[in-house]
């Protein structure tokens, strides 16, 4: 089966489906003959950030999904940019930072676009810290107290009053 993408007068995906394989070559016009008309852009579910998960030439950048943005300039499916300074890498069909992200740094940074660089994120409440190993490659907020040992039944949650789990 081929996948086909309609995209609208603003060039987002509204809508994907598939076209039988014996109808592939002529994708665009066998939709607009069953009554589905509109404009038609062959995607493979197979191509992700300008690359096919099996060796074969990627086809138009990624995997068009609803809401995603056509680049008729570059002929690739991109997400919608997720930030006004960041800036389209035609080479893996993304939006990349003006600032790289520090890779010596644990995940859990985000993107600020006030400042237009990497911060920790919002302190959740006011007696947490920050830990750089929060999982092997994560950094985050942590409580002052360690959450109890999961028992695979019991939810907890934090209480920042008395600084302590309580269960849900």
């Amino acid at each position: 089966m081929a996948h086909f993408a309609q995209i609208d007068e603003n060039n987002v995906v509204v809508c994907v489906t598939v076209v039988p394989d014996r109808e592939e070559h002529r994708g665009h016009d066998f939709l607009n003959e069953i009554g589905i008309e509109g404009t038609w852009i062959q995607t493979s579910y197979n191509t992700h950030c300008n690359k096919h998960d099996h060796g074969k030439t990627p086809l138009h950048g990624n995997y068009a999904c609803i809401g995603f943005h056509w680049l008729p300039d570059e002929e690739i499916f991109v997400l919608p940019k997720p930030h006004p300074s960041w800036i389209l890498n035609t080479e893996t069909a993304t939006w990349d930072p003006p600032v790289a992200y520090d890779k010596t740094k644990h995940e859990g940074y985000w993107w600020d676009e006030d400042v237009k660089n990497w911060v920790k994120p919002p302190k959740p409440h006011p007696n947490w810290i920050w830990s750089d190993d929060m999982f092997e490659d994560f950094a985050g907020w942590v409580p002052p107290v360690e959450a109890p040992a999961d028992d695979g039944e019991t939810e907890y949650e934090w209480d920042e009053d008395s600084q302590t789990w309580v269960v849900v």
